[in-house]
């Protein structure tokens, strides 16, 4: 996920403003390394607890993650954040995952976001409430590998531009 990455730096900006390289000056490019920015998740969830475990795993694994924990704010929450990936619960008292995915998915800035629903309910159920893209359902107690590698899974395409 943090891959280092070689980039090559011209030095200061030209005068004309530009920060392309600069041929003739004698002046040697530099190789700085970088770091990537981490892929950032929302945690959506009712239960307190059951984000701040997330949070705080997730965080272990090398994420960064924010964490929602009224449905209503969601949205809003996506808006500032831009996540590459929400991780929501299914069953929350004033809006459910799938009221929450769809307006995601239908969100002119977050519609490339992916998605994961957590939930103690029945995946038939949980599916005919989501929006028509492929979106992974995990059981509750989530299992800790398979929610990790879904987010791999996820977040690939991504993790290829970084290299």
């Amino acid at each position: 996920m943090h891959r280092s990455a070689t980039r090559l730096s011209s030095g200061p900006p030209s005068p004309t403003g530009g920060s392309g390289p600069r041929y003739g000056t004698g002046e040697s490019p530099k190789y700085e390394v970088w770091e990537p920015m981490p892929i950032r998740i929302l945690v959506i969830d009712d239960d307190v607890q059951t984000t701040t475990d997330l949070k705080r795993f997730l965080e272990r694994a090398g994420y960064e993650v924010q964490v929602e924990n009224d449905s209503t704010n969601a949205l809003e929450g996506a808006h500032l954040f831009q996540p590459h990936v929400v991780i929501l619960d299914y069953h929350m008292p004033t809006m459910h995952g799938g009221d929450v995915a769809w307006q995601l998915s239908s969100d002119p800035l977050l519609r490339g976001v992916k998605m994961i629903v957590c939930s103690g309910y029945p995946q038939s159920e949980i599916s005919r409430a989501l929006p028509p893209a492929r979106i992974p359902i995990v059981e509750k107690p989530i299992d800790a590998d398979a929610l990790l590698q879904l987010i791999r899974e996820s977040t690939e395409d991504i993790e290829q531009l970084a290299r």
